[in-house]
């Protein structure tokens, strides 16, 4: 009969076991496997023995592989870029996005998307990029720029060149253009579906979608000199 002494017992004992180390595990349960096949192939231990070798050899394997588990989800969590900062679109009367023809008879589309970035880090955060990922268009990247509202003013900046971060636990105003030498294969009389990303200094990247409407041909001149600078 199994008293409540028992059973605490063999709990404190799990909870020791299963905190040592993935190595000092793997090393145990090599070894009570390798002593079950002995048994089995010499049978040079008495009969009794053989269920806790089993036993051992069960417990010692599933504590090293869910701890070996829980190292590299530890190892992959700790790569991963943190979370800085959160997303949401907004005024989406405002995004928008049309195809010009250029001096050169090329055609440029433009994307035009307003959000909200709020900083969730108790330090300052610079977006530094930005990336088309629907709809896909084939043709050079001119511009994509990523402003956001500076805190004293109503001036928008990009963080490379005006420094406009994100002070710690603070919502603004933000908002991506896109230039692109090429036309995406979709109706130009109606809305268009848009998801961006955009990234901050550290490598973490948010995705949203929005809805973007047509505006028609807009006066978009887009030079080599445009070019080069984006």
């Amino acid at each position: 009969m199994t008293t409540a002494g028992d059973v605490g017992a063999f709990s404190k004992f799990i909870g020791v076991i299963k905190d040592l180390p993935a190595w000092f595990l793997t090393a145990l349960a090599v070894a009570a496997n390798v002593l079950l096949f002995c048994i089995i192939s010499l049978d040079v231990l008495p009969k009794d023995f053989k269920p806790w070798i089993v036993i051992a050899a069960i417990l010692f394997t599933s504590l090293a592989i869910f701890n070996w588990i829980n190292v590299a989800f530890r190892v992959w969590s700790n790569s991963r870029p943190k979370k800085n900062f959160s997303i949401i679109p907004v005024n989406e009367q405002q995004n928008h996005w049309s195809v010009t023809k250029q001096t050169d008879n090329s055609m440029v589309t433009q994307i035009v998307v307003n959000f909200q970035v709020k900083n969730l880090g108790m330090h300052p955060v610079a977006l530094f990029g930005a990336r088309l990922i629907k709809p896909k268009i084939t043709g050079e990247v001119l511009h994509d720029t990523v402003l956001v509202k500076a805190m004293v003013s109503n001036v928008y900046g990009s963080a490379h060149a005006s420094d406009h971060r994100i002070p710690a636990r603070v919502s603004l105003p933000g908002q991506v253009m896109f230039l692109i030498r090429g036309v995406p294969k979709h109706d130009r009389d109606l809305p268009m579906d848009v998801t961006i990303g955009i990234k901050d200094e550290d490598g973490y990247e948010q995705s949203i979608k929005v809805s973007c409407k047509n505006v028609g041909a807009q006066a978009v001149l887009v030079t080599s000199a445009d070019a080069k600078q984006a």
